[in-house]
């Protein structure tokens, strides 16, 4: 373990070993090493270069010439390369595997930011996760994939500063989260989530890349998406930027996005599906300008909407309060009963809202009359007749 030390000026390797005898070419030592939390500054050569399990985290190397690091020899140990800065060097991280390795040797780095004016990462027959990596490569290249696969998230480097040699990929990959909601006809978005909708990714070729479904909340889980890719030795495929649509049903609507960072978290995105339907509503009982003698007072009807579906039905007396609806049938019918109506001409106003806000509204006019009418008997006036 080397740790903790301030370095400047070296002309020579901080750490290097003797390849004087071959088996470390044949055979997979279980040598583990550990860089850590180390300050190099103005180094001549290399500074670190080994094989084995090797760890390499915390260092800050400035203005070394490079290659900074040389992890090479690998086979079935995995190098791990977390929260190191380089900063003004020439080529940084050179990592390869021995000449007889059966297989790509796996790999994770993280989090590691390079200024680099050569080279900034080399891969030899690698396979390795990157993850928040940030690479500025003024004349050289960011990442050289050589029979290398190389899966970047949440990362910032080129695309044209990346090569792939002989065969392999470099893919770039952002998080998308989205919270899925309803809007009225006209793009005002609510709270209310489209339960049963789905999300559809599609590139800027068309191609449909990525579905994914929306929980009972409206919620999207973070999920990858492709911003570009090198396979082989081809030029740079960009993906972006998407069209994403939100679909449920017959309905659907598009919003386009470039993915160029992650979404996710409290930069997460609100997708919005528009209804662009009103929701239709009708008082069968009581009728209009009928006349009642009763207390309370049956309300009953049809509700129904076809897209975002009934999200509020209620009931007003006149410019009183108004009341839920509660009772609503899977097919649409509905019965409320109003309380202790008063008597006289009253508007009864029943309005629905669907999910999307749009809203209808029905009324129609009645007359409530408890008070018995008035019998005078005039004639006879009571008394005996025969």
């Amino acid at each position: 373990t080397i740790r903790d030390n301030t370095v400047w000026d070296n002309k020579g390797p901080l750490v290097d070993y003797n390849l004087d005898t071959p088996l470390v070419l044949v055979y997979d030592f279980d040598a583990t090493f550990y860089l850590l939390d180390n300050d190099v500054r103005r180094a001549g050569s290399t500074v670190f270069k080994n094989y084995g399990n090797i760890t390499v985290k915390g260092n800050t190397f400035t203005e070394c010439v490079g290659w900074v690091l040389v992890l090479e020899n690998l086979e079935q140990q995995r190098p791990y390369l977390a929260n190191n800065t380089f900063l003004r060097c020439g080529n940084a991280i050179y990592i390869g595997t021995k000449p007889s390795a059966p297989s790509e040797t796996l790999m994770w780095m993280d989090n590691n930011n390079i200024d680099s004016n050569g080279t900034a990462i080399y891969l030899h027959f690698m396979k390795v996760t990157m993850r928040t990596t940030t690479i500025t490569s003024g004349t050289g290249k960011a990442v050289i994939a050589d029979i290398s696969k190389v899966d970047a998230y949440d990362c910032d480097f080129d695309a044209d500063a990346c090569e792939v040699i002989v065969d392999g990929y470099i893919k770039m990959w952002y998080w998308v989260e989205a919270w899925v909601f309803w809007a009225s006809k006209e793009g005002v978005g609510t709270t209310n989530p489209v339960v049963g909708g789905s999300v559809t990714f599609f590139d800027q070729y068309d191609v449909e890349s990525l579905v994914v479904l929306p929980d009972d909340t409206g919620h999207v889980v973070p999920t990858e998406v492709m911003a570009w890719h090198i396979i082989h030795s081809v030029s740079p495929v960009m993906k972006s930027p998407y069209t994403i649509t939100v679909n449920f049903s017959s309905f659907s609507t598009s919003t386009e996005l470039s993915i160029d960072r992650s979404y996710k978290g409290e930069d997460a995105l609100t997708l919005l599906l528009w209804d662009p339907e009103d929701p239709l509503v009708s008082i069968e009982r009581p009728e209009h300008m009928s006349a009642h003698n009763t207390l309370d007072l049956e309300v009953t009807g049809f509700a129904t909407d076809r897209a975002s579906g009934v999200h509020l039905l209620t009931v007003q007396v006149d410019d009183g309060v108004r009341h839920n609806v509660t009772d609503i049938e899977e097919d649409g019918s509905y019965y409320h009963l109003l309380l202790e109506v008063p008597e006289g001409l009253h508007v009864l106003t029943v309005t629905l809202y669907d999910a999307g806000l749009n809203l209808m509204v029905v009324t129609v006019t009645v007359e409530v009359d408890r008070t018995p009418p008035r019998l005078v008997v005039t004639h006879p006036s009571g008394e005996l007749h025969t």
